[in-house]
């Protein structure tokens, strides 16, 4: 799926606390968001979805996100797909941290009902220093959302702002 047409901008915080994850996802202009998700796959790639930060329980394609569209912490229960051992055993946040957001292969993906392949999204950085991300390359276009992903102290989040415009997935 290339490049969607889309208003909608926002920001998202993901902070790794040694324990699972610390988020904020502040959204604007977005309309009937379906699911906010975390992916994991080679940049350009759809990959597996390992954690969902909001799913919507009625979709109303009129209703317009204006702020904060899903805030709180991931840890090892939370996530799914190829963070699951067989018989549903829960691998622990540091396996997603250093399998795949170190490695680059982590994705925020903002799903609606206009654009459910992703309306929104970009790649969490592998840098492990706190502070904003540049704009990111996805599918040859620049990917809406920047996020920081780094070790913080409690009560401490660090932000950076998504541009608009691109579809998540190549």
């Amino acid at each position: 799926m290339g490049p969607v047409n889309t208003k909608g901008s926002g920001y998202a915080v993901l902070n790794y606390t040694g324990e699972g994850y610390a988020y904020e996802i502040y959204l604007y202009n977005v309309y009937g968001i379906k699911n906010i998700e975390l992916h994991v796959a080679a940049p350009g790639t759809h990959g597996d979805v390992v954690a969902v930060f909001y799913a919507a329980a009625f979709q109303n394609p009129s209703q317009v996100t204006n702020g904060v569209a899903a805030k709180g912490t991931l840890v090892g229960h939370d996530f799914l797909g190829p963070l699951l051992l067989p018989l549903a055993v829960h691998l622990p946040a540091s396996l997603l941290e250093d399998r795949y957001v170190s490695t680059g292969n982590a994705v925020v993906v903002v799903h609606t009902l206009a654009n459910e392949g992703g309306e929104l999204g970009a790649w969490l950085p592998t840098s492990k220093a706190m502070g904003p991300m540049a704009g990111m390359r996805m599918g040859g276009q620049m990917g809406p959302i920047a996020s920081v992903s780094a070790p913080a102290p409690a009560n401490s989040m660090g932000a950076t702002s998504m541009a608009s415009g691109q579809s998540m997935h190549g």
